[in-house]
């Protein structure tokens, strides 16, 4: 029987069978070994279970070939009891076929399709606000399909203390979160991708706290048309759009049919998804509900930065239907402190061109919450924000090299040179004891990260008028 010592002499030898597309390494084969109460999957040395989900297990590895760097890796099982339903949904009601030719995901179980769906959407993502998809290990012999990734060792987004339900941020450093979000999502929105499940449980920090990286493309969605739009709005060549037209793409990531489906955390969620519009906002066969857009991840933007600068989230209701009823008629209202410095936000009611800092950010609140996704300010359009570029010493300079579009903007060039290399201030994690219980801790945002569920997070919020408590839970 093979040893640990023997797998890895192996590996470094005689290397499995692997490519590299984008960036991301594929592998065809799984060699499991379990040794004295040790496991390895090929190079990869398992230290510790972090977590567990509905679509499986996530661990803390470390590569061995790369000097025992540590990784996070998501064993995946392609088949998923809860799934079935689904599945005979889905035999029931075949996906559009194209030229008589059945889609890979009509011969895939739906938790299979789900994790090749953001596979293939994180293979198209390399940004420095991104996290990063380093390795598939998929052997068809297997029943699992393994995801390597990015470990982001400072957590997640940490936006209240759950005691006192107050801010634990100071403006500067919501703001500098703020920035970091702004930019992955323009990153994806000109790769033609809509993420569709922004909130703070998806914000994490790197280790040094320097950068806060956009994860769980659990519920994301790629459009050819939104891709080529976005080329042509950043004045791209002819010869440019005509690749991205002719691009071929991952046959999972052209079905349309699950836009179909409200997807993502329910207070997060923007009013054309869940509320009857206006005819004015319909789409093109009148049908009540809006079409999905990018629009959809600046509102979920939105309600992330007043729950960063509240702690609280702007509409709360009794069950998800008043929820939703409140999202579609009331207006949000404002704190007359924000931050966990207690900056003074002036309340609603701001002379037009208000430069302090409660008018400006009130402001921004009021384009980003804006009901109408036609009227709503997009993601380009944020970044030029007075607020937004407040401390940024040379805003031009700013606004090319973090450009989607630039060359080299997909590296970590891309990350905002507002933050000069320079962490910010680690938020204080050791509260009072009357204070004591952050609600969740890195692992369990590791956990939700990857191990995403249609099952979504909602309990009657009159309780506690704050975010679900389920969001504490590891789905």
């Amino acid at each position: 029987m093979a040893t640990i010592d023997d797998a890895l002499a192996h590996s470094a030898t005689s290397p499995y069978s692997q490519r590299i597309l984008d960036d991301v390494v594929s592998t065809d084969t799984i060699e499991e070994i379990h040794e004295n109460n040790e496991r390895l999957y090929n190079q990869y040395f398992i230290v510790e279970k972090i977590g567990q989900g509905v679509f499986g297990r996530v661990y803390k590895a470390h590569d061995r070939k790369k000097g025992d760097a540590v990784v996070a890796i998501k064993v995946c099982k392609r088949h998923n009891i809860e799934e079935e339903r689904m599945s005979q949904l889905r035999r029931n009601n075949p996906l559009p076929r194209s030229k008589g030719k059945a889609r890979l995901a009509d011969n895939l179980q739906a938790a299979e399709i789900r994790i090749r769906k953001e596979i293939a959407i994180m293979r198209k993502c390399n940004h420095s606000q991104i996290v990063r998809l380093y390795e598939v290990i998929d052997d068809r012999s297997q029943e699992k399909i393994l995801m390597v990734m990015e470990l982001m060792g400072g957590g997640e987004v940490k936006w209240r203390d759950e005691q006192s339900h107050q801010p634990v941020l100071r403006l500067e450093q919501i703001r500098r979160i703020f920035r970091d979000v702004t930019l992955g999502l323009e990153y994806l929105h000109y790769q033609g991708i809509i993420h569709r499940d922004i909130k703070p449980a998806n914000l994490l920090w790197t280790a040094d706290h320097k950068t806060v990286k956009i994860g769980d493309f659990g519920v994301a969605h790629f459009s050819r048309t939104l891709r080529i739009a976005s080329l042509k709005s950043f004045g791209a060549t002819e010869a440019q759009i005509q690749a991205a037209a002719e691009a071929v793409e991952d046959s999972i990531l052209q079905d349309p049919s699950d836009l179909k489906r409200t997807v993502g955390s329910p207070v997060f969620a923007a009013p054309e998804l869940v509320c009857d519009m206006p005819d004015t906002e319909r789409g093109p066969d009148g049908d009540p509900r809006t079409p999905v857009t990018p629009a959809v991840d600046v509102w979920a933007l939105g309600v992330t930065l007043y729950c960063l600068l509240f702690g609280r989230t702007p509409w709360n209701g009794q069950n998800q239907w008043q929820l939703y009823s409140l999202l579609g008629s009331e207006d949000f209202t404002v704190d007359p402190t924000m931050g966990s410095d207690g900056i003074q936000t002036g309340g609603r009611q701001h002379a037009h061109g208000d430069r302090t800092e409660g008018g400006m950010v009130v402001g921004l609140l009021e384009k980003l919450l804006e009901k109408s996704r036609k009227k709503r300010i997009t993601v380009s359009e944020i970044k030029r924000v007075p607020w937004v570029l407040h401390g940024i010493s040379n805003v031009d300079e700013w606004l090319a090299t973090t450009s989607p579009h630039a060359p080299y903007a997909s590296s970590n060039k891309s990350s905002s040179k507002a933050n000069a290399n320079k962490a910010l201030p680690p938020i204080n994690t050791q509260a009072p004891p009357k204070k004591q219980g952050y609600w969740a801790t890195f692992w369990r945002t590791l956990v939700r990260l990857t191990c995403h569920t249609d099952v979504e997070d909602y309990s009657p919020l009159h309780t506690n008028p704050r975010v679900s408590e389920k969001e504490k839970a590891v789905k």
